[in-house]
């Protein structure tokens, strides 16, 4: 099954597992985080536990039949469709990157500031 954009649920999986055939207890409450399928009836705990039911014991990852078999949990436990889960996912694709931007610094970033030998390009 693919979206709109031709990524398969497959893809998917590897974007979110950062390119390996595995994926950790981390990856998978992320994707679940980023494809926006926490809500009152699905937590952060619920995809904790069904993480640990999925994947085989002794083991820290799921592959991609298990990840499918967790998906079935997931779409249980909110009370929808396998179906309506997996395009939630595949309408995101892979993980998304939050981080910050530096503020600007007067003294730091306006060169027009600069004093001394960096205010002619630096020592040389």
């Amino acid at each position: 099954m693919q979206n709109e954009g031709g990524v398969t649920l497959q893809q998917c999986f590897n974007n979110f597992a950062g390119g390996a055939h595995e994926m950790d207890g981390r990856q998978f409450a992320k994707c679940m985080s980023d494809c926006g399928l926490y809500d009152k009836k699905f937590t952060t705990i619920d995809a904790d536990i069904i993480f640990a039911k999925v994947k085989p014991k002794n083991s820290r990852k799921i592959c991609f039949s298990e990840f499918e078999e967790a998906l079935k949990h997931v779409a249980a436990k909110k009370g929808t469709t396998e179906d309506m889960v997996t395009k939630k996912i595949m309408s995101v694709g892979g993980p998304k990157f939050h981080g910050t931007k530096a503020d600007f610094v007067k003294f730091h970033d306006d060169k027009s500031t600069y004093t001394g030998v960096h205010a002619k390009g630096g020592p040389k």
